[in-house]
């Protein structure tokens, strides 16, 4: 029996959902372009209007990676265009800059969590359902940012996550990905 994003919020833990979303925005992605959104909601088990909200649940929540996202986008656009001749497929690319402007406040809402939280990243990181890489995602576009974290909040967070790290190799990369975030910032 097909069922609506509101079911599976029900019937499944927040991770559980992530990754289930995760894995219909990758599908979409990934699939024939002329297959329509009933078909793959079916292989799913859920109506065609959840597989669209679990694939904006992927984007929005940075469950997909970027380039995920721009997959995503040029499928709509060519499934947009081979269906009307008007705009061709700007509707598409205005839908995906408005999911990339909610996934950036997101990745604020979701780093005011980790920061409040005193869970290490592993732990926030499979709670959430989300990966390592996400995870880092989220904390570059979030602490990127100048205006919703103060420097000692963004230096508390590097602290944290140094303080995590099981060895001088990942320390290291762990310097570098701050330092871009320090630059970012000062730009």
């Amino acid at each position: 029996m097909a069922r609506s994003f509101n079911d599976l919020k029900k019937e499944k833990t927040i991770a559980e959902l992530n990754r289930f979303c995760r894995e219909v925005a990758i599908d979409y992605a990934t699939s024939a372009n002329m297959e329509s959104r009933e078909k793959r909601a079916e292989r799913f088990d859920i109506f065609p209007e959840c597989y669209r909200t679990a694939c904006k649940w992927a984007v929005t929540h940075y469950l997909v990676s970027d380039h995920m996202v721009e997959k995503m986008q040029e499928v709509a656009r060519f499934n947009q265009m081979r269906h009307t001749t008007y705009g061709k497929g700007k509707s598409s690319v205005k839908y995906y800059s408005r999911l990339r402007e909610e996934r950036k406040r997101d990745s604020v809402e979701t780093m005011k969590d980790f920061e409040r939280n005193l869970l290490s990243s592993s732990e926030f990181i499979s709670i959430h359902g989300i990966t390592q890489q996400s995870f880092f995602d989220i904390v570059k576009e979030a602490l990127t940012q100048q205006a919703p974290f103060s420097f000692d909040s963004v230096k508390e967070i590097e602290l944290r996550l140094l303080r995590e790290c099981s060895s001088e190799e990942k320390f290291i990369k762990l310097i570098e990905f701050f330092g871009e975030i320090w630059r970012e910032r000062k730009s």
